[in-house]
């Protein structure tokens, strides 16, 4: 997302000053507001900030669900004209894989073998579009093993989500970091979450940046390793010719949603259509109704509950984070 963009300019043009070698690294869900983006306005975004990837020199770009709206070929064009690496090992378009799945790159005189996974669920958006995905754990099963033979260090940019990150490192040995994006936990320092492997999960919507240190050779000790989380509202620069660019794209972007984002008024009969393409609604719509149904019968229904609670918003998820790290080797 765009709107964090000038600070983070800012934050690594001042960290990079030091001269020391290192990757910078993205780990998906950063392109696009939502998966169901529709819109020129949002692409132009996405172009920009890739643009301004490309200049700050991005060594590789994992995807997520959020950087797909456009399918593949959006950013296929987006690759050969900005020079940025998409990285993926499970995704697949018409059933072959349009990414590769890792890249090694030499830090000093370290190598850093960085793979990229994107969350399987698959979706008739997708399906229209020829893109599915297949669950990692095979293939990282097969490939893990084979990079610790090539790289001194193993990192893995994860669409995931958190639990299933935490799942998937103990079922496949091997990875050194896991820098992750989807729901999730903001973690402000790295965390260990297996026997040799840590995590690091920055904020969402470009609200933070994150830095990890880590030494070499790595044996996944606590005193190895460290980095912490930059959130960068506030105690960080805005870079001048970013920002104002940055400025003109959200006033494009609200006066497009003014124009195209009208209003529907509440009915019932809104509301059911809506539901139709929603699980999430039609999930809602089925509560009620089965509420009636025992109201009806002189019984409270039990999901009435659950409908007081999203009324309350007591059951909203944590938002998918937007995740960039830089990587340092010693």
């Amino acid at each position: 997302m765009v709107g964090g963009l000038a600070r983070r300019v800012y934050w690594l043009k001042e960290k990079r000053k030091k001269g020391e070698p290192s990757l910078l690294l993205e780990a998906g869900d950063s392109l696009f507001p939502g998966e169901y983006a529709r819109g020129d306005i949002y692409q132009k975004r996405a172009d920009y900030l890739l643009e301004v990837y490309g200049k700050l020199g991005y060594d590789a770009f994992g995807l997520g669900r959020r950087d797909l709206p456009f399918g593949i070929g959006f950013l296929k064009e987006q690759s050969k004209k900005h020079g940025i690496e998409f990285l993926s090992a499970n995704l697949l378009l018409k059933g072959k894989k349009p990414f590769k799945p890792y890249k090694i790159f030499e830090v000093g005189s370290s190598k850093v073998a960085v793979i990229s996974v994107i969350s399987p669920r698959n979706t008739k958006t997708w399906e229209a579009m020829g893109i599915s995905a297949v669950h990692p754990k095979r293939f990282l099963l097969k490939t893990i093993p084979e990079l610790r033979k090539k790289a001194d260090l193993v990192v893995l940019l994860s669409n995931l989500g958190e639990m299933e990150d935490r799942l998937l490192v103990k079922e496949v040995p091997g990875i050194d970091l896991v820098i992750g994006s989807g729901l999730g936990s903001r973690f402000k320092f790295p965390v260990k979450v297996a026997d040799r492997t840590f995590m690091v999960r920055p904020q969402s919507r470009g609200k933070s940046i994150g830095w990890v240190e880590i030494g070499i050779p790595f044996n996944g000790n606590e005193k190895e390793i460290k980095g912490e989380l930059v959130f960068l509202a506030g105690a960080v620069k805005d870079d001048p010719e970013v920002a104002k660019k940055v400025e003109e794209l959200e006033k494009e972007t609200r006066n497009w949603e003014r124009i195209h984002r009208k209003k529907v008024p509440s009915s019932p009969e809104n509301r059911k259509n809506a539901a139709k393409g929603n699980p999430f609604l039609k999930a809602i719509e089925k509560a009620k109704r089965q509420r009636k149904a025992l109201e009806s019968k002189g019984q409270k229904g039990g999901s009435s509950s659950f409908i007081e609670m999203l009324k309350k918003g007591q059951t909203s998820q944590p938002a998918a984070p937007t995740n960039q790290d830089s990587l340092r080797i010693k």
